[in-house]
């Protein structure tokens, strides 16, 4: 039986530290088994030669083409981010720091994937004929990119202000008798 009164003093950990550092593990291991899952699909999936393509959408064929790779590096990313959050959970300011450089990474990619879908969007519903009969206005698919994409930056950006706070930053400096944490 552990007596509570001779453990030492740990440090408070803020909530949002919790928070943060269990959210980046867990979605770290979903991402990673994600990644196994598209390399796993990858191997499955017929060489180029034998899709039929559309040439004058670049963006999706070359998605198909280097898939494995891009597999292999989520599940790199999403091992780092697993890693990170674990340190993170135990106050390391590496894990910290990882953790907001990652969570850039991720709204760039965020903003990125919206702007080809924008892009995508409109350069495909631009040959279609005005047609009122069509089930959903064209437009309305240049909408649904904006909506993604703002769904999902924002919990990232929530992240970031967080993971920049000054608490977070506070619980993250070495303990002031100069023992690691």
């Amino acid at each position: 039986m552990v007596n509570i009164q001779t453990l030492p003093d740990l440090p408070a950990r803020p909530v949002a530290v919790t928070i943060i550092g269990w959210l980046a593990v867990a979605f770290g291991l979903l991402t990673v088994v994600s990644g196994v899952m598209g390399l796993l699909a990858a191997g499955d999936m017929p060489p180029m030669a034998e899709m039929a393509l559309d040439p004058n959408v670049a963006f999706p064929s070359w998605l198909f083409k280097h898939f494995w790779a891009l597999s292999a590096v989520q599940i790199v990313i999403a091992a780092i981010g697993v890693i990170a959050g674990a340190a993170f959970l135990k106050l390391r300011p590496w894990g910290r720091t990882t953790l907001e450089g990652l969570t850039w990474f991720c709204v760039v990619s965020a903003l990125g994937f919206g702007g080809l879908w924008v892009v995508n969007a409109i350069f495909m519903t631009a040959k279609l004929p005005a047609d009122p009969s069509l089930p959903v206005p064209p437009g309305l698919f240049v909408m649904v990119g904006l909506v993604t994409t703002l769904v999902m930056a924002a919990p990232m950006l929530v992240a970031l202000y967080f993971l920049r706070s000054k608490p977070v930053r506070a619980a993250m400096e070495p303990a002031p008798d100069g023992a690691a944490l």
